[in-house]
């Protein structure tokens, strides 16, 4: 009988250590993968854990089973933008570099020589598994970083680096627009410059903004207007919105303006375009009398006429100054498609080109043996 006990207690202590080794693992086994762990009701927040530690740090001691490690910065992500006044609220996501069963992220928020902000990631890891062969815990924690005054804000987290940027809070509403100035192809290494103009308008001491992005079916161009006084009693001139983008990847982008027709921007290599058509006309552009924003655009415009068929006229313009004085050389990007038709007869073109914002003085454009003098004041 002697014998017997002892063989069950032996058989009770190797079931008992089975089902504690099946319980506290490496990471991936420790409790139920689907519940909730440490630090799953998302980490870090204002830089404080609600643990009702004080936000200096974990505590000395981790406490039996457990460790304070330093952990592998994965991802840092900023907003693209914050409005002034609200908070700002940074996503990082951590990675402890052993096997453990759960862990804790404490994160310390110190400000930068350069203005921006350090985050100084710790974490308490428990349950953790020499042997085996895992990576964990990963954590995703969110840090408020406060209200901002409007600027930029650098954010360094390890190797990982963002910036928010903190607008000034204003009260903008959209608002049709009447022309759309862009050129219609350019080369990779050219800028794309736009303006977006609003002749029939109705508000008073109102600013305008170009909003929105280009490419995506989904996305669109449009005008805001901001900061407009209500008891004014007056009525804007109308408004003008210019940007200067970097160019598109090589391609057919769409340009959607709330308000106008879609249109295209093609984005060429050189060597897909030809030696252009001979312009027989010129045309200067000046910035409009309305109200701006962005850089006071000048517009060369040389228009013609082509012998396409299925496809229409395209080309884009390069400019070289010297002085006061522009030459512009035509490139003839129009597809080469064989559509077995003939040509209805000649179709108009213009080339659109920006000539940027121009300091008061006289200017000469020269283009295709045509040539314009005219004045900015």
């Amino acid at each position: 009988m002697m014998l017997v006990s002892h063989l069950m207690r032996d058989l009770w202590l190797n079931l008992a250590a089975i089902t504690l080794l099946s319980t506290s693992g490496c990471f991936g086994s420790h409790g139920d993968p689907g519940g909730p762990g440490p630090g799953a009701d998302g980490g870090v927040d204002s830089g404080t854990p609600d643990t009702g530690r004080p936000d200096t740090g974990p505590p000395a001691d981790a406490g039996p089973g457990c460790d304070v490690t330093t952990p592998f910065i994965e991802a840092l992500a900023c907003p693209a933008s914050v409005l002034e006044g609200t908070p700002a609220i940074v996503t990082l996501t951590v990675v402890n570099g052993g096997c453990c069963g759960g862990g804790e992220t404490f994160t310390e928020v110190l400000r930068s020589s350069d203005g921006g902000f350090l985050l100084e990631s710790t974490m308490v890891v428990c349950d953790c598994c020499e042997a085996c062969d895992c990576i964990g815990p990963i954590e995703t924690t969110t840090v408020d970083l406060g209200a901002l005054s409007p600027g930029s804000y650098p954010v360094q987290a390890g190797d990982q680096r963002c910036v928010i940027e903190v607008v000034g809070a204003t009260s903008c509403g959209p608002h049709p627009t009447t022309e759309l100035r862009m050129p219609r192809a350019i080369f990779p290494d050219q800028e794309l410059p736009l303006s977006l103009i609003a002749r029939d308008v109705s508000g008073c001491g109102c600013t305008p903004r170009i909003r929105g992005t280009l490419g995506d079916p989904a996305a669109r161009l449009s005008m805001e207007v901001c900061d407009c006084c209500e008891d004014c009693r007056c009525i804007d001139p109308g408004y003008e919105a210019s940007e200067v983008r970097s160019a598109p990847p090589p391609g057919e982008h769409l340009v959607s303006v709330d308000g106008l027709m879609p249109r295209y921007v093609s984005v060429r290599e050189r060597d897909t375009c030809r030696a252009g058509a001979t312009p027989t006309g010129l045309r200067i552009e000046r910035p409009t009398d309305l109200i701006h924003s962005g850089p006071a655009m000048t517009w060369a415009v040389l228009t013609g006429e082509a012998s396409v068929c299925c496809v229409e006229p395209m080309y884009a313009v390069e400019s070289r100054r010297s002085a006061g004085v522009f030459e512009l050389t035509i490139h003839d990007c129009t597809p080469e498609v064989d559509c077995a038709c003939v040509p209805p007869g000649p179709t108009s073109f213009e080339a659109w080109h920006a000539l940027g914002e121009l300091t008061p003085g006289t200017y000469v454009v020269r283009g295709g043996g045509t040539e314009q003098t005219f004045t900015i004041d």
